[in-house]
């Protein structure tokens, strides 16, 4: 039992579940290898640009009760300027889980893209105010302030990123 392999261990599990955002979901123990092979393989799939084979693995997760790989495949279709795409598979993620922050992110980024500004600015809004936001994102909403003249909820939004991330 060496402490420092077991941090090791657990830092990289952290890793890997945040890499599959899944939120705070975990599958049962006795499913998890294969639950992770299977997400590694969506992911795979996703990277070779078959996108037919990552939706078809992902919706039999889903069939069989497990988390899909809904945000995944709405960032690579964010990637390809696949708006309605994006709104369909980010929608999804964000029903099973309203807590996913990046899929708030991707849909307010193709919101604004299409020019639905108020939207899209609310969208992430939702994302800044999930745990597992990151600074990248309330950058992200603080530039879109800025862009829009909401000049006045910059002060807030600053304070709170302040609070949450320190100095920066």
């Amino acid at each position: 039992d060496d402490p420092g392999r077991r941090q090791a261990v657990l830092t990289w599990a952290a890793e890997l579940w945040g890499h599959l955002e899944v939120g705070s979901w975990r599958p049962p123990p006795a499913q998890e290898r294969s639950y992770v092979t299977e997400r590694l393989a969506i992911d795979a799939a996703l990277s070779a640009g078959t996108v037919a084979v990552a939706e078809r693995r992902s919706a039999a997760l889903a069939k069989a009760g497990m988390r899909d790989a809904s945000v995944s495949i709405c960032s690579y279709y964010y990637r390809g300027k696949l708006m309605a795409k994006v709104r369909e598979h980010c929608g999804r993620a964000l029903a099973k889980d309203p807590q996913a922050a990046r899929a708030h992110l991707l849909l307010g980024s193709a919101l604004i893209s299409a020019g639905e500004v108020a939207a899209g600015i609310r969208s992430l809004e939702r994302a800044v105010a999930c745990p597992t936001s990151t600074k990248d994102m309330w950058k992200t909403l603080r530039v879109m302030y800025q862009a829009t003249g909401a000049g006045d909820r910059i002060a807030a939004l600053d304070q709170r990123y302040r609070q949450r991330f320190g100095k920066d």
